[in-house]
């Protein structure tokens, strides 16, 4: 009758190390998923702004144009090698919106291809890849503590 109790127990004793290890297993492989998730997604970033540097900012006019209303200028700042496609760009963009008033397109060689600025009198937004990219590893990296398992090493460019 004693056989019974020690098999369960012979049983039951190592149950707590094999749960913990397979919780180790199980943070690790979701730290490598989400390592190579973040991986490929920055390549995929860096590869996109190579090849249309224009079009992070050409995606954010007409949000902008919609908002300008009888404004009198809309200032667009990006790289200094952009500065004519994003003229020739906004122009067209501005042709079909019913905005009237002053374009003015500066090239800025401190703002990395992709990144910009649309400013009007009332506002603007910016467009910053460095920022956008810190604030997906702090994401990532409270996600990651807040599971129990160790932050991806420092990406951030």
């Amino acid at each position: 009758a004693q056989g019974l109790p020690a098999a369960a127990t012979a049983i039951a004793d190592p149950a707590p190390a094999l749960l913990a290890g397979l919780d180790a297993t199980r943070g690790e492989t979701e730290r490598g998923a989400i390592e190579l998730a973040h991986g490929v997604g920055r390549k995929l970033a860096a590869a996109l702004v190579a090849r249309e540097p224009a079009a992070e900012l050409e995606a954010l006019l007409p949000a902008c144009l919609a908002s300008l209303e009888g404004g009198p200028h809309l200032v667009i700042r990006g790289h200094s090698d952009l500065a004519d496609k994003v003229r020739e760009m906004a122009t067209q963009r501005i042709a079909s919106s019913g905005f009237s008033g002053r374009l003015i397109v500066i090239g800025d060689p401190e703002l990395a291809p992709g990144d910009g600025r649309v400013e009007w009198a009332d506002g603007g937004v910016v467009r910053d890849r460095a920022s956008i990219a810190r604030a997906v590893d702090d994401r990532i990296a409270a996600y990651l503590a807040a599971r129990g398992i160790p932050p991806l090493e420092e990406t951030t460019p």
